[in-house]
């Protein structure tokens, strides 16, 4: 999980994102908290040690009803799991490339046919 999360963070910071990266929901909770005026999205994993993706995901929304988040999950039907998939909240199947992770977080960022935009986003990534 932490090459993982290693190959995540090393592309979007050469794709000009700003990257912040936790080991755990624990983790990714308490680095929204300290860092939440300044993240653009968080890019979460369901599965991760010592909480999961899903109370992680509510606890996130709990602090901040309309932050962006990416969910990426290998397991089969778990994008059906979300019925509450919209705007503010995609989800991206693994395995997935470098170009699909930076496609899908463009999208949930500045929209599907959104262009470009020079400032660099801060990312949270939790894996």
């Amino acid at each position: 999980v932490a090459t993982i999360r290693e190959v995540a963070r090393v592309g979007l910071e050469s794709n000009g994102y700003r990257v912040l990266t936790a080991a755990d929901g624990i983790e990714a909770i308490l680095l929204f908290g300290q860092h939440r005026e300044e993240i653009a999205a968080v890019v979460l994993d369901l599965r991760m040690p010592h909480r999961d993706g899903r109370s992680t995901l509510r606890a996130l929304r709990q602090a901040d009803p309309c932050v962006k988040v990416l969910v990426t999950s290998g397991e089969a039907g778990a994008a059906s799991a979300f019925p509450e998939f919209n705007d503010g909240l995609r989800f991206l199947s693994k395995p997935y490339d470098s170009a699909q992770l930076l496609c899908s977080l463009h999208a949930l960022l500045h929209g599907s046919n959104a262009e470009e935009d020079s400032t660099p986003d801060l990312i949270a990534c939790a894996a």
